[in-house]
């Protein structure tokens, strides 16, 4: 990837105080080989290692020593949770992405991200109008957004990001395609720290994370749908009702939490859902609150569905022994495991 070292000078100083939170540390794969990066995120069932506008890399929670775990943690602590209100973020992407626009008629108008839920993804395009194939990178892109748009509401964003040419060709590209995603220009560019940092030679896409860490690299269509792909399948993993996830879960949550509430208290944390939405909504389940107790190993040992249930009357007992199949982290208090009550709301 041919990097942009004028784009990229230009952010600097509006970067500073970002990079100086980063801080790279020693890593060991599984084979013994080692790497070095700051901790990025966890992503389901997997830490993610890497950094903003920095290659990521991805390895399951379980590979991970009980030590590197809690470095992990420790690296996590200054990052900020995802969400519900995009707005509010404290993330890098949401920073960078302070000065977005979007195509409205003819015009492209700034982007109110109120009320709207962080996306965990972002696929960037790198585009210049004078580079031919940005256009097909851009424009095709189109249908992918909308189909990510409908089968993951709120998990996913799309940015087209401009380099080298001017505003009036930024509007033109994006009104002319009808382009349905973000727009960031070269002006706007040079006041971000992530997307100036990764930023390269059109066409370019980029898959990132809200921490601006590189996930996969694409400058033809192939390698596009590679990263289509990883889509798919890191947000498939990031379900709580994938078994295959479970075990890494509750491996790293439950050397975290104990920590994590050294002094203080926390609820049992579901790390495993036996449900799909889905299905349940196929059945004539609409909504759904239950109480599960679970004892201090992290076992479930009764359910029991809280009044005013919407689901079907013989369901009712099925869905309670459902849940005694679920994987929790027991409730922590002042850093010991002990019996608590989850409550579970569908």
């Amino acid at each position: 990837m041919k990097l942009l070292p004028v784009v990229i000078a230009l952010a600097t100083f509006g970067a500073v105080t970002v990079a100086a939170q980063a801080k790279n540390e020693k890593w060991k794969m599984p084979d013994g080989k080692t790497f070095s990066a700051e901790a990025s995120e966890v992503f389901g069932p997997f830490a993610i290692f890497g950094g903003p506008g920095q290659p990521g890399r991805k390895l399951p929670l379980t590979a991970l020593a009980e030590a590197d775990v809690f470095r992990f943690a420790d690296g996590l602590a200054k990052k900020p949770e995802p969400v519900a209100d995009w707005s509010t973020s404290k993330s890098v992407m949401a920073a960078d992405l302070k000065g977005a626009t979007k195509v409205e008629g003819d015009k492209l108008v700034p982007v109110d991200f109120k009320g709207i839920p962080e996306p965990l993804l972002y696929v960037v395009f790198y585009a210049d109008s004078g580079v031919g194939d940005s256009w097909g990178f851009v424009g095709g892109a189109a249908w992918r957004y909308n189909d990510f748009k409908t089968r993951f509401p709120g998990k996913v964003e799309f940015v087209m990001v401009g380099v080298r040419h001017n505003r009036t060709e930024q509007k033109k590209m994006m009104v002319d395609m009808k382009v349905p995603f973000l727009s960031i220009d070269p002006w706007e560019l040079s006041s971000t720290f992530a997307l100036a940092k990764a930023a390269g030679e059109p066409p370019l896409a980029l898959l990132m994370n809200r921490d601006g860490t590189i996930l996969g690299v694409a400058n033809e269509q192939t390698a596009l749908d590679a990263i289509y792909k990883e889509i798919e399948a890191l947000l498939g993993f990031h379900r709580l009702n994938d078994p295959r996830t479970w075990k890494d879960r509750l491996y790293y949550h439950k050397l975290v939490q104990p920590r994590k509430f050294a002094t203080g208290s926390a609820p049992p944390m579901l790390v495993g859902d036996p449900f799909d939405a889905d299905k349940l909504r196929e059945h004539g389940v609409a909504a759904f609150t239950a109480v599960v107790t679970v004892n201090a190993a992290g076992e479930p040992q009764s359910a029991k569905l809280k009044p005013g249930a919407k689901v079907p009357e013989d369901l009712a007992p099925q869905l309670e022994q459902v849940l005694l199949r679920a994987a929790f982290v027991p409730a922590v208090k002042n850093g010991k495991f002990i019996d608590g009550e989850y409550e579970y709301v569908f």
